[in-house]
């Protein structure tokens, strides 16, 4: 994570010219120095004078600023009632201490935190503190670079749940404990790194990410308004859905399409169907059909024994009766004055009405 990495690259930065003042105040040649000289000595400019740097100081067992990183002579100050310097002075395993945020004295009274080590003397004795400040516009620029919609939240925390920044609403939760909050317990007890939950402090329901820092004693909370994960996937589901919508009118006329041309080829397959069993111009039967049914007839006598009789008439006249007909009346006179008789099995076999000879009689030819 980008935050980390630059969180914890400078407090090593500054960590390592904490213990360069120490080393300097523990040689004797050193503090025997004009304080011009050993100022320069103690103190790495292009670390303790950073843009985001405040003051870095050693004061000694007493709690009075001996010397200070950018000034000869140092200011008058007393740290004896501070936390951090009485936290060293009970405890010499403490290490490197950091502490809560708080306006610096030193510092023009800006909101920052202080990072602190113990100096001893060679036999161990309490000696003073070395420590510099942070300010804490180096935080809120660090976070403000991270978007996390209208109503995310970042939170950056000491292990103890002391908020050391908040984007937004730095100024009214820097210094803060969240160790009894609800998120804050489900990641401390229940060692929940990703949850969703209402925050405590406005009631807007968020996805929680929080990351404890490997080599820094920070605590990084990351809040996602759950209205603006939602929002985008409500967007692109509506525009999904749009598309779904459109697909499928699409595909109903393309099956209307369809119905409407298989309709039609039934309906033309069904003429081709009865044009290829009858005559177009008389309506009667063809020899196409009067094989199948012969063969129908066939296959019938032989199974029931019946007799068959078939009569077969040519009519040599019947084309010219026929085109005048067509002329004076088509085929409606024509079927009109036409007659027609089956085998004596009409009953069964059903074809004295769709198959039938036809003869014209009474025609004034």
């Amino acid at each position: 994570m980008i935050i980390e990495r630059d969180v914890t690259r400078n407090q090593h930065l500054l960590d390592l010219s904490l213990h360069a003042v120490i080393e300097g105040v523990q040689d004797p040649g050193v503090m025997k120095l004009p304080p011009r000289y050993r100022r320069l000595v103690l103190f790495d400019r292009s670390v303790s004078e950073g843009p985001y740097v405040g003051a870095s100081v050693y004061v000694d067992a007493h709690g009075d600023v001996v010397t200070e990183a950018r000034s000869d002579t140092p200011r008058v100050a007393n740290f004896a009632d501070f936390a951090w310097f009485k936290g060293h002075r009970a405890h010499s395993d403490i290490g490197l201490y950091i502490s809560a945020p708080y306006p610096l004295r030193l510092h023009n009274h800006k909101l920052g935190i202080v990072m602190s080590r113990r100096v001893n003397h060679s036999d161990g004795a309490f000696a003073g503190v070395a420590a510099t400040s942070i300010d804490l516009d180096y935080f809120e620029r660090l976070l403000s670079g991270l978007k996390v919609g209208t109503k995310g939240v970042i939170t950056l925390m000491q292990p103890d749940g002391t908020i050391v920044m908040r984007v937004p609403g730095r100024q009214a939760w820097v210094g803060k404990s969240l160790l009894h909050s609800e998120t804050f317990q489900r990641y401390q007890r229940w060692h929940e790194r990703s949850f969703v939950g209402r925050a405590t402090s406005d009631g807007v329901e968020r996805l929680f990410v929080i990351r404890q820092f490997k080599n820094a004693p920070f605590v990084i909370s990351v809040g996602l308004g759950t209205e603006d994960i939602y929002a985008n996937w409500r967007e692109h589901a509506l525009r999904v859905a749009g598309l779904m919508v459109l697909l499928v009118i699409g595909l109903l006329a393309a099956a209307r399409l369809l119905a409407q041309e298989f309709k039609h080829r039934l309906t033309v397959e069904k003429s081709l169907s009865l044009l290829a069993r009858q005559d177009g111009l008389t309506g009667l039967n063809n020899r196409r059909t009067l094989d199948e049914v012969y063969q129908q007839e066939l296959k019938r006598v032989s199974r029931t024994g019946s007799p068959l009789v078939g009569i077969v008439r040519r009519y040599r006249p019947f084309q010219t009766i026929q085109r005048h007909l067509w002329s004076s009346g088509g085929r409606q006179s024509a079927d009109q004055r036409s007659w027609g008789y089956c085998t004596q099995h009409q009953a069964a076999t059903g074809y004295c009405r769709t198959f039938r000879w036809r003869r014209i009689r009474d025609h004034p030819a």
